[in-house]
Formats: C-alpha cells, sequence, structure tokens
C-alpha cells in the first residue's frame, strides 16, 4: 500500500528508548495507516524483539505497519 512516511530503525538492546519513537507516531496527526517502521534489531539480548513484537499486534488494529528484520 502507500507509505506517507518510512522510518528504518537500527536497534541492539534499546527498548526502553524505542518506547518514546512509538509515542512520537501515537502524537502524530497524519493517517497512521501512511506509517511505516522497519526496526533492524542486532542480537538484542533485552525485551526489544518482544516488545516489537507485541507493538505489530497492537498497532496492526491502527493500520500501523512495523516489520522487524533479525
Amino acid at each position: 500500500g502507500l507509505v506517507g512516511s518510512e522510518m528504518c530503525i537500527r536497534d541492539s538492546n534499546r527498548a526502553d528508548e524505542l518506547i518514546f519513537l512509538v509515542q512520537s507516531i501515537q502524537n502524530q496527526t497524519m493517517d497512521h495507516s501512511l506509517f511505516e517502521m522497519i526496526i533492524s534489531d542486532d542480537g538484542s539480548t533485552d525485551h526489544t524483539v518482544s516488545l516489537i513484537k507485541d507493538w505489530r499486534k497492537r498497532f496492526k488494529k491502527k493500520n500501523v505497519n512495523i516489520r522487524i528484520l533479525l
């Protein structure tokens, strides 16, 4: 589908900082279905991957596409 804003984020053990990104997206006035987040995880040992998987489920209902590259 049409994407208005695509964010590519490289991550490793930064789950606590990724929360600010999600909060920022939630505050946007642009149609959420036009956002796509691509998060590349570099072998995190914290709860980053499980957090992103949870976001994918929650944001799917809001039509925000979140992809994770492991």
